[in-house]
Parts: structure tokens; C-alpha cells; sequence
């Protein structure tokens, strides 16, 4: 749903209306908080909703206290990926791959140190995760707060909390449209999957199936890429039984 912020953003600082791109962010991250409140009860209630689904007692025990570690992950995402797009709309980039680089670091070194040193197990995992992710967050609102964005942050508004509907909306869209994007890519390696397998007389080396599939994958480019692939290995296929 960050993705509307990429948009509304991206076309206000093409129009140079520069202290929109503050105003479009903070009604993002009033609706991403929004919706991750209502999402919460499915991390809270994750082992009842298993066991209601049919799942295995203890699967659903044990996927129930993971949940719960993730609960701070849904909140920084609520705040950080939307603020990650408000800061690449104005070609910052860089601080967006030293926060990203730092926080693997602070990642590997705590991962190091409670699972590997202190064997803390999954908890241990889990806090690792949920502090390196949260560092992006503080390194990205003190980059903001802390006056490197001059024009495009100029403080929090009461303005933010208006015109909240077509931003919710162009949202929702962008959501539906990045989940079915997922969904047909998915669909794309299944389809190269099942072609492969109405080839019983293959004979080529792993190279061809690679570009069979670089092929495919393009599709979503040009949908006759892969037709045109197809012809030419039926041809050289045909080729090699005469």
C-alpha cells in the first residue's frame, strides 16, 4: 500500500510543489498505521485461528509466539517503506542504501551474537530482526526531522488528516495491483514448469532451459517473446530427432 506514496509523491516534486511530499507521507503513515491496527489480531490470535483451520496443535502453538515477534516488524513497515519512497521521489538514494547496508550490518552482528553466542534461538532471531529493521526507521526520521530534507518536510500538519479517502484509495489499488503482478509471476515459473515437462525428448543443457526461462520471464515485456522462443526450440528439437 506504500506504493501510492511513491506516486503522490513522485508527482509532486515533479510539479515543484515541494512541501506536498511531507503532507502526502504523513497521511501514509496515518493510514499504514491504520490498517496495521487492524491486521494486529491476526498476530495476536494466530495459534486459535490455526487450531480453527485445522492445524497441528503444536505447529499452531509455536506459530502463534513467532507471530507475536512480528508485530513490531508490521508497525516498521507501516512507518518505513512509505518513508523510503518519499525519500527516493526526491532522488535520495543514497541515505536509503547506507540505512540498508547499516542495518544488515547491525543484523549479522546481533544475529551473531544472540543465537550464535548467547543461544537465544528463534527469540534471539527475532529481537535481531526487529532491532535492525527499526534502525532504518530511526535513521530515516532523524535524516528528516533532522533537516536534510528543507522544502519537502516543513513539520507535521493538521492537514494530513484531510483528504485521507483518495489517498486510502490509490492505496488499495496499488496494493490489489503489486498482489496480482505477484500472482501472474508466480503463474509465469509454473507455466515454463509444466512446459518443460511436455518435453520428454529434451536435449540441451542447462543453458537452453535457463534462457527458455529468461525468455518467459520477459513476457510481461513482450508477450510474443515467449512464442518465439517456443518455435525455435520445437525447430531445434525437430532438428535433432531427424
Amino acid at each position: 500500500m506504500s506504493s501510492a506514496t511513491e506516486t503522490l509523491c513522485g508527482q509532486a516534486y515533479g510539479a515543484k510543489q515541494y512541501h506536498m511530499l511531507g503532507v502526502y507521507l504523513q497521511r501514509s503513515w496515518i493510514i499504514n498505521l491504520a490498517i496495521g491496527t487492524i491486521l494486529l489480531p491476526l498476530y495476536l490470535f494466530t495459534t486459535p485461528i490455526y487450531l480453527l483451520l485445522g492445524q497441528d496443535e503444536a505447529i499452531a502453538k509455536r506459530a502463534g509466539v513467532v507471530s507475536l515477534w512480528f508485530i513490531p516488524f508490521l508497525f516498521q513497515g507501516c512507518l518505513s517503506t512509505n518513508t523510503q519512497m518519499f525519500l527516493q521521489a526526491q532522488m535520495r538514494n543514497r541515505i536509503v542504501g547506507w540505512l540498508s547496508l547499516a542495518s544488515l550490518a547491525i543484523h549479522v552482528l546481533l544475529s551473531r551474537i544472540f543465537v550464535d553466542k548467547l543461544n537465544l534461538g528463534v527469540p534471539g532471531a527475532m529481537v535481531a530482526f526487529n532491532i535492525s529493521y527499526w534502525m532504518i526507521v530511526v535513521g530515516q526520521f532523524v535524516y528528516i526531522f533532522g533537516g536534510w530534507c528543507p522544502g519537502t518536510w516543513t513539520g507535521f500538519t493538521t492537514a494530513a488528516f484531510t483528504d485521507l479517502w483518495p489517498v486510502l484509495k490509490l492505496s488499495v489499488s496499488s496494493g490489489v495491483m503489486l498482489w496480482g503482478g505477484c500472482r501472474n509471476r508466480e503463474a509465469n515459473y509454473r507455466g515454463v514448469h509444466k512446459y518443460m515437462q511436455l518435453l520428454p525428448h529434451w536435449r540441451a543443457d542447462g543453458s537452453r532451459s535457463c534462457f527458455l526461462g529468461e525468455s518467459w520471464n520477459q513476457r510481461n515485456v513482450d508477450r510474443n517473446a515467449f512464442g518465439g522462443c517456443g518455435s525455435d526450440t520445437h525447430s531445434g528439437l525437430h532438428h535433432l530427432e531427424n
